[in-house]
């Protein structure tokens, strides 16, 4: 039986991703799937960077608006609600853009939902299939490496968490903290609790709520045989890697862009709208940042500088966990934008 295609565009944030899997969807008739873990958030289109075609119309950020002063520490100064479109300043962009392509899985999800690979895996699944049955080709872009190396090479299938006992733990750890639980932790599952910092709180309350749901270690499903979901499938993995200083250059161009263009109103309204233990655990790049300058703890240029230094640091471990962790795999390198459009003309072209 010849096996049906799957592309994966992976790489650092900022590396040209979302334009490279648009043009190979109008080329090659394919539907996008989102492989982000963030960009499933409808609430955080902006921070994010999902795909401006997603979010290109009003975000509904409610009829009133509402100053800064309404937060502990801010300084007053009016927010202006306004409609949210994303200008991509970036050269690459074209006409690719204007043509209308499928994408699925992105800012579909509320932050105050639960999800998990595992569910991400089984509504990819189902959107693939989709896609294929249309007798379209799926192109899965992306940066999030748990996802990925779940959808290609398979997953532990850790049973599901009863929603009353996420509640409970959820609810324990935000009377407790982190330092608390993870001693709890440690005198259940001393493995867990060795192999996991801290300060690293998803791991953390993952790890309480698995042993309290299996009387298991976390750890121990990763010894067993992995599941595989996808197994008639063939995966051709590109993996975008430019040059280090070009891709610093992007990302912080692009987070810049991100902060001018509505990333600051986006978490506003999150925390005007949402409890803290609905928000705080967001990993989303920028978030961390914001919400100190709208607590008064950063200037706004502070936020977008140490936004800065912790995207590069997250692009250079996506880099080296792509170039580790997945060895068949094409890499296009370039060392500017220039490199990188001539290097795509090769690539449409052979």
């Amino acid at each position: 039986m010849i096996k049906k295609e799957i592309i994966i565009l992976c790489g650092p944030t900022a590396s040209g991703k979302s334009y490279l899997g648009h043009a190979l969807a109008k080329i090659y008739n394919g539907e996008i799937v989102n492989i982000d873990s963030m960009q499933v958030y409808k609430e955080i289109p902006i921070i994010t960077a999902s795909p401006p075609q997603i979010y290109n119309t009003k975000i509904q950020l409610n009829s009133e608006s509402f100053r800064q002063d309404e937060f502990k520490g801010q300084p007053a100064q009016h927010i202006k609600i306004r409609e949210h479109r994303r200008i991509l300043q970036n050269s690459l962009v074209s006409s690719f853009l204007n043509d209308a392509v499928p994408y699925h899985l992105y800012n579909f999800l509320s932050i105050t939902e639960d999800f998990s690979v595992v569910k991400y895996l089984k509504l990819a699944t189902k959107k693939i299939k989709e896609i294929t049955g249309r007798g379209k080709l799926p192109i899965l872009i992306g940066g999030t490496g748990l996802y990925i190396n779940s959808l290609v090479f398979g997953y532990n299938n850790i049973p599901d968490i009863s929603e009353d006992l996420r509640e409970q733990v959820r609810n324990l750890h935000a009377k407790i903290g982190n330092i608390e639980l993870w001693s709890k932790l440690e005198q259940l599952d001393p493995l867990a609790a060795f192999k996991i910092n801290q300060n690293d709180t998803q791991r953390l309350i993952r790890a309480y709520e698995v042993f309290m749901q299996t009387s298991k270690s976390i750890f121990s499903f990763q010894t067993m045989p992995k599941e595989q979901i996808l197994s008639d499938f063939n995966f051709k993995i590109i993996f975008l890697n430019p040059e280090r200083k070009f891709l610093y250059k992007t990302c912080d161009e692009r987070l810049d862009m991100i902060f001018k263009e509505g990333a600051i109103d986006e978490i506003a309204l999150i925390k005007k709208q949402f409890a803290p233990k609905d928000y705080s655990n967001l990993k989303a790049v920028g978030i961390k940042e914001i919400l100190a300058y709208l607590d008064g703890n950063f200037t706004l240029d502070e936020a977008l500088n140490a936004a800065m230094i912790r995207t590069r640091r997250y692009a250079k471990r996506q880099v080296t966990w792509f170039t580790n962790q997945i060895q068949d795999k094409i890499t296009l390198e370039y060392v500017n934008q220039e490199e990188f459009t001539q290097i795509l003309r090769n690539f449409f072209t052979n």
